[in-house]
């Protein structure tokens, strides 16, 4: 094994099972299977304002009757801890419609722009679709933690790298792999796709066991083979970075 092979290799470990995305995060099926996420920046000095305001927000919004559930995330690692994730996800584009007209009529824009936009000094927002054919994701919950990695693929790399990941598929749904993985693909934005892998703890990013290289070479029949897979994944990839986000419910949409 060369040490280029084990650098990727290692790598792609990392994202798959040692770091972690915002979520519902819950995968959706494929007619359901686009998100939402507007990234708010607090004004300096107004945090506790800003909490305070979007907590109250979440909660007008379903008194007055909207469809959507909204997750909020904080980021606990990284060069920009000072931004907040809204995320709804499970929907099919014509569910922005629909949701987009019970804003007009009730006139949320204005109440958002009322209570919480003076505390807010950047806003982006971002539409997600689930890759639901190279993803593996056996859960139905909300974690309280999510890795979350972006990534920029080469010129052209979309194709290499689809089938790579499919290889990965196959071999952890062969050998009932103890993770999870999401990709999805983005709209706005410099990314391409996001890796979401979710957490119960930081203990849990040690990663399961057996590893995903054993899995994968148990499946491929061999550590090398597993190892060019990885490679493949790799070397499709460009650039990106990877931020833990916390899930906090209490700014969210409120439980029934």
């Amino acid at each position: 094994m060369t040490h280029l092979s084990i650098r990727a290799c290692r790598a792609w470990l990392i994202l798959l099972v040692a770091t972690f995305a915002l979520s519902p995060l819950l995968a959706a099926a494929q007619e359901n299977n686009v998100s939402s996420a507007w990234v708010l920046w607090p004004k300096a000095g107004h945090t506790e304002q800003f909490e305070k305001a979007i907590r109250e927000h979440a909660e007008w919004r379903k008194k007055a009757g909207e469809g959507f559930t909204w997750n909020i995330y904080q980021p606990t690692v990284g060069d920009d801890l000072g931004h907040y994730t809204i995320f709804s996800g499970g929907h099919a584009w014509a569910d922005f419609d629909k949701n987009q007209k019970w804003s007009m009529d009730s006139k949320a824009s204005a109440a958002f722009n009322r209570d919480v936009a003076p505390h807010v000094e950047r806003v982006s927002h971002y539409f997600y679709e689930n890759e639901d054919d190279i993803s593996y994701w056996n859960v139905d919950r909300q974690f309280p933690m999510y890795a979350v990695t972006r990534m920029k693929l080469g010129p052209g790399q979309y194709g290499n790298f689809r089938a790579a990941v499919s290889k990965a598929r196959e071999a952890a749904t062969a050998q009932k792999y103890g993770g999870n993985w999401l990709l999805r693909s983005v709209t706005g934005g410099q990314d391409d796709m996001t890796l979401v892998i979710p957490h119960d703890s930081y203990a849990s990013m040690s990663g399961p066991s057996p590893t995903f290289i054993e899995v994968m070479a148990k499946h491929m029949g061999g550590q090398d083979k597993a190892v060019k897979n990885m490679t493949a994944i790799q070397s499709a990839i460009e650039g990106g970075d990877t931020t833990i986000y916390v899930f906090r419910p209490d700014l969210s949409t409120p439980a029934d």
